[in-house]
C-alpha cells in the first residue's frame, strides 16, 4: 500500500521535507516493475540464484522488490523466507511440483522463481507545473554526513531538483576543523585517530 501511495506524491511533485532515503529510492525502483511466477525449481547448496539478501521471513514481494532494487532480474524465495537473484541459471538443477511458494516454508532446496517485468517508462519526479524554479522534489535538512551521501545518492538516481538546507555557514555537520592559536586545525566531530606515539 505505501507503494501506491508514494508514487502518487512523486508524480505531483510533492516536496518531500523528510527523507528516508532507502524507503524513496525502493519505492521509485519498485514502482517500474511487475512480477511474472515463473516456477519452481531445484536448488543445491551452490545456488541456481547465487546473491543472496540478506535475512529470513521475506515474503514473495519483499523478495521481488529487493531483487528488483539490487538489479537483477529474477529473484528466488526459498526454505523459511530466504532470498536469491540473479541474471540467468535459476532452471540449472531442474522443475519441481513441490514448492509451497507463499507458505512460510517454501521447502528445502526448492526456490519460488519470479521475473521482474519492466512496465515501460520509470515514473519521472518532476514538480507539479510552476511559475517558480523553487520547486524541488526532494529537500534535505541538514549538510552533515548524512545529508550530503542522501543528495550525492539521489543525484546518481538521476534526480536532480534536490535542495540542501544548512543553517551553519559550512557543510558537514557536527565533523569540522578549528584553527587552534598557534595555526594548527583541530578535527571536530567524527574523526579517526591514526600514527599515535610515531
Amino acid at each position: 500500500m505505501f507503494l501506491s501511495r508514494c508514487s502518487l506524491q512523486l508524480r505531483y511533485g510533492t516536496i518531500l521535507a523528510l527523507l528516508l532515503t532507502s524507503t524513496l529510492l525502493q519505492c521509485i525502483k519498485t514502482q517500474e516493475f511487475s512480477y511474472k511466477y515463473v516456477g519452481c525449481f531445484k536448488d543445491k547448496p551452490d545456488r541456481a540464484l547465487s546473491t543472496r539478501i540478506p535475512g529470513n521471513g521475506l515474503s514473495v514481494d519483499e523478495c521481488n522488490a529487493k531483487c528488483t532494487a539490487s538489479g537483477f532480474q529474477y529473484s528466488g524465495r526459498q526454505y523459511l523466507g530466504e532470498c536469491y537473484c540473479g541474471n540467468a541459471g535459476y532452471d540449472k538443477y531442474g522443475s519441481s511440483n513441490s514448492c509451497k511458494c507463499e507458505s512460510a516454508n517454501v521447502g528445502g532446496y526448492l526456490s519460488c522463481v519470479y521475473e521482474a517485468i519492466s512496465q515501460g517508462t520509470p515514473p519521472t519526479l518532476s514538480p507539479a507545473p510552476s511559475l517558480h524554479d523553487d520547486i524541488f522534489d526532494v529537500v534535505i535538512i541538514g549538510s552533515g554526513w548524512a545529508g550530503v551521501a542522501a543528495a550525492k545518492k539521489l543525484l546518481s538516481e538521476g534526480i536532480t531538483k534536490v535542495k540542501v538546507i544548512e543553517g551553519r555557514d559550512y557543510v558537514g555537520g557536527r565533523s569540522h576543523s578549528v584553527p587552534l592559536s598557534d595555526g594548527q586545525l583541530v578535527d571536530l566531530g567524527s574523526s579517526w585517530v591514526v600514527n599515535i606515539g610515531s
